[in-house]
């Protein structure tokens, strides 16, 4: 119920797409702060989503596209899965451009990419891979099946769950056998990866060469690992993406490195893979 009026999606569950699909994202950001403030445009751009040659193969698949008054409270985007925080003012706009802003990056992508295969490649096994893909790749994460009705109480209990569960998820997709679907995994994931090494090299280089006082932690112990150090300020560049590295890291080693002091020290491989689940629960449920 906090996060419901929570507007980071932008910034979080559609980054991965965003350095590759720039337009899609940037008119998807553009619709979410429309429909905020107007029902009508929110329903004028989901009647044209609805309307496009492309609709009829998104309805054919489990791409999430929902409309943001009748989905169910399990199927909901985690940060308003509360159905009645979701009637209050303010948390009703915000919700209501949540959900449209990450459905409609979600239909335009996928109608960008099916529309560009030719029409013998869209076979319902193709373009299912594609959906799922694209829902791990906007923060939707699948859960276990004995998990997925239960998403609303999973959300009290750890932050985001399917978004935690995407970003593995989203990887392993690189995996596929689908040579088409395996393409656009690896094209999306060399742009996000790409920009965001450029943009912490840019950095780097300023705080090298004087011309900034910032500084980039090269080092995957630590829990800066990749994220642009201004004084006491971090600005974390990877979305999420960032605590996985660094778990994987500390995970490998067996070691962690002091964000005060710079000091590697061992610590215990089942003690790291504790703090980092320790990390996902919600400040509710958090074990001391």
């Amino acid at each position: 119920a906090i996060a419901g009026a929570d507007l980071s999606n932008v910034a979080r569950q559609a980054a991965f797409l965003g350095p590759r699909h720039r337009r899609e994202w940037l008119a998807a950001t553009k619709a979410q702060f429309e429909a905020i403030g107007s029902e009508t445009r929110a329903q004028e751009i989901w009647d044209e989503l609805q309307a496009r040659p492309m609709a009829r193969y998104r309805k054919q698949t489990s791409l999430f596209v929902e409309h943001w008054d009748t989905a169910t409270l399990s199927k909901r985007e985690e940060q308003i899965m509360s159905s009645l925080v979701g009637k209050l003012p303010v948390y009703k706009q915000t919700q209501r451009g949540y959900v449209l802003g990450l459905v409609k990056l979600r239909a335009d992508v996928f109608d960008g990419i099916v529309e560009g295969w030719k029409e013998a490649d869209r076979t319902p096994e193709r373009i299912e891979r594609l959906a799922r893909y694209l829902n791990a790749a906007s923060g939707r994460g699948r859960l276990p099946p004995v998990f997925e009705g239960a998403a609303p109480v999973l959300n009290a209990g750890l932050f985001s769950p399917r978004f935690l569960a995407s970003i593995p998820e989203r990887h392993l997709a690189a995996f596929t056998t689908d040579a088409l679907v395996r393409k656009e995994v690896i094209k999306d994931m060399a742009h996000f990866y790409g920009a965001g090494l450029t943009v912490a090299g840019m950095f780097y280089m300023a705080g090298k060469a004087g011309i900034l006082p910032v500084d980039v932690e090269l080092d995957r112990r630590s829990s800066d690992f990749g994220k642009v150090r201004v004084g006491q300020t971090r600005i974390d560049l990877w979305a999420g993406h960032q605590q996985w590295a660094r778990f994987l890291g500390q995970l490998a080693s067996g070691e962690v490195k002091s964000t005060r002091t710079g000091d590697l020290y061992s610590k215990d491989r089942k003690q790291i893979a504790w703090d980092f689940l320790r990390q996902k629960f919600s400040p509710v449920a958090a074990p001391a």
